[in-house]
């Protein structure tokens, strides 16, 4: 029995996870997204169950031989086959490309159900990956977190009911931010958080995109957590180089850090990232959370052991489903 774990290529902290459970002497299976393409094999019905097959370096695997999975980021990837020459120049090509995209969409859709709904206990959920921003700021608020003052519209007329004149608003994609390479011309497109004054914006054409009014911060706090694990850190500027950061370990108080744990239990996510602000007079507002979470910078300047706490978290979990065999 091994821990299967979903990740990038490229991801260091999953690299020294796995060192550490190679010390642990716990096997370790590791599926790289972005190396990997159209590698299910299939999926059947085996004892009245649905089970899933996979190729991996030549090596045919079952999703029941993993009790413990990890799904740091990535999951299973499926390539747009080419259409047959009837199909291209029919005239109705995008129409069965449209379909195909569908067919690998509700195909992604179950097998992440049944990933998430196998024997195996999963830390991270590739479901949520691309959680909705909306639905979780609406949780946020129902567990008693302040937000900042939000609203979503493409009449700029609109914002200002949500911010003073003199203020300025944060545009914020809905969903995530655009990443767009294009390696012919080496050019990055990129879609981000842009702050602006009212000004600024009220004679812009836009499409709808989320507003939020700006907080006087005291600084910043990054909050990785993993089971009831939290590690968080806190960003302050540099008082003398206001482009400069510090960052040092920060202990949330508990009665947000227990409100934080019954928003994460209530989206359903047992690992991520959360972003917060304190404003000049204490107050935390939640931003938002990444459910991939990052943590090699955390590692860097805040907790050395970072990588060492989340490989003995798996190892415990992985010993404790081992148990149950």
């Amino acid at each position: 029995m091994s821990v299967l774990i979903f990740s990038e290529s490229y991801d260091n902290s999953t690299n020294a996870v796995i060192n550490y459970l190679n010390e642990f002497d716990i096997p370790v299976v590791r599926f790289n997204t972005d190396l990997n393409n159209d590698n299910l094999c299939y999926i059947k019905t085996i004892d009245n169950e649905f089970d899933i097959k996979f190729r991996l370096r030549n090596k045919i695997y079952s999703i029941r031989d993993f009790k413990l999975i990890w799904a740091r980021r990535g999951f299973f990837k499926f390539k747009m086959p080419d259409l047959c020459n009837e199909f291209k120049y029919s005239g109705i090509e995008n129409v069965f490309q449209s379909h195909i995209q569908t067919e690998i969409n509700y195909l992604k859709f179950f097998l992440e159900y049944i990933v998430e709904n196998t024997s195996s206990y999963c830390i991270g959920n590739p479901s949520l990956y691309n959680i909705n921003k909306l639905i979780v700021l609406d949780k946020a608020m129902q567990h008693g977190l302040n937000i900042p003052n939000t609203c979503v519209t493409k009449e700029a007329s609109f914002i200002k009911e949500i911010i003073n004149e003199k203020e300025e608003v944060i545009s914020k994609p809905i969903s995530n931010c655009l990443n767009y390479f294009i390696p012919e011309n080496e050019i990055l497109i990129t879609q981000g958080n842009i702050t602006k004054s009212l000004d600024d914006i009220k004679n812009e054409k836009f499409n709808y995109s989320l507003f939020q009014n700006t907080i006087n911060i005291k600084f910043e706090l990054r909050i990785f957590f993993i089971m009831d694990k939290y590690f968080s850190a806190m960003i302050v500027k540099d008082k003398n180089d206001p482009n400069k950061k510090r960052m040092m370990p920060y202990k949330i108080p508990n009665s947000i850090s227990d409100k934080l744990k019954l928003l994460m239990a209530d989206l359903q996510l047992n690992t991520g990232s959360i972003d917060m602000l304190v404003d000049e007079n204490l107050i935390y507002y939640f931003l938002e959370v990444n459910p991939c979470g990052q943590i090699e910078w955390l590692s860097e300047y805040c907790f050395p052991n970072l990588h060492y706490d989340i490989a003995t978290i798996l190892k415990k979990k992985y010993e404790t489903e081992k148990s149950r065999i």
